[in-house]
């Protein structure tokens, strides 16, 4: 059995809400929130070091987490083991927090079939390559069955109007899986907003997570993750570096966590 909550530091000393909460299947984690992650290849997904520690109690676990600044750690009460990961790359700081964060088979996707807004699209051979075809289910690109923003613009964007407020654990991003065009895939930002923009300034929405690219067809699916979770209600894409490159998105999937009953 594994403790859970979130913990952070006050004066020096470690508060904890564990004592408060039931204790949980040992698969739970907590992860240290505000950790801006890298898109990766969703093949080869992020593997952080892990060191194994004795502790008496969840409390002192945390403890030591929030001491060797890891981005998270799990506590198994029956064999007193204190697992950290990513040790000396979490937040430095006094106020680390840490929070559960629900396992990858609970979340739902929530982008399919909803309002789109983005930069002016292409136009191939009369054939409008609109936003929503980022969100049509189809993430094959041997069509022209994905959105494509138009030539000469600098600083494209697209995105996804979920209808209300998600938290947001995942989002996956099919790029053009042909041999055109892909040194365009590069400098990508992904935010998270609770307003409605449709200048292209999205500067106002929490940064969820980078792609620095350029993108190649072995890369497969971009995965792009929060593990503590980023609450909102408009996803964005958006190319960040001044070069006009056009943005190409064939499929993008947000995954959410479950909302309760």
């Amino acid at each position: 059995m594994a403790t859970v909550g979130w913990v952070m530091t006050v004066g020096g000393w470690a508060v904890t809400w564990a004592s408060v909460i039931i204790v949980l299947a040992a698969h739970n984690t907590k992860v240290t929130i505000g950790r801006i992650s890298e898109c990766l290849p969703e093949l080869t997904p992020e593997i952080l070091p892990q060191q194994h520690y004795r502790t008496e109690s969840g409390i002192m676990c945390a403890a030591l987490a929030m001491e060797k600044r890891a981005i998270q750690y799990t506590f198994t009460s029956n064999i007193k083991n204190c697992t950290l990961e990513g040790e000396g790359l979490g937040v430095d700081t006094n106020a680390l927090k840490m929070v559960a964060t629900p396992p990858t088979n609970t979340l739902e996707e929530v982008a399919q079939g909803k309002l789109t807004l983005a930069s002016t699209p292409f136009i191939s051979n009369n054939i409008i390559l609109n936003s929503d075809l980022a969100v049509d289910g189809d993430d094959i690109s041997a069509s022209l069955n994905f959105y494509h923003s138009a030539y000469r613009l600098v600083y494209p964007w697209w995105a996804v109007d979920l209808s209300y407020t998600r938290t947001i654990y995942r989002v996956r991003i099919t790029m053009r899986q042909d041999s055109c065009c892909l040194l365009r895939s590069h400098d990508i930002e992904v935010r998270v907003g609770d307003v409605r923009e449709e200048s292209g300034n999205l500067s106002s929405y929490t940064l969820f997570s980078t792609y620095k690219g350029p993108y190649d067809i072995s890369q497969g699916h971009i995965a792009c993750d929060r593990k503590d979770g980023v609450s909102g209600r408009y996803i964005s894409i958006q190319r960040v570096t001044p070069e006009d490159h056009m943005l190409q998105l064939v499929e993008v999937k947000v995954f959410a966590s479950l909302l309760p009953n």
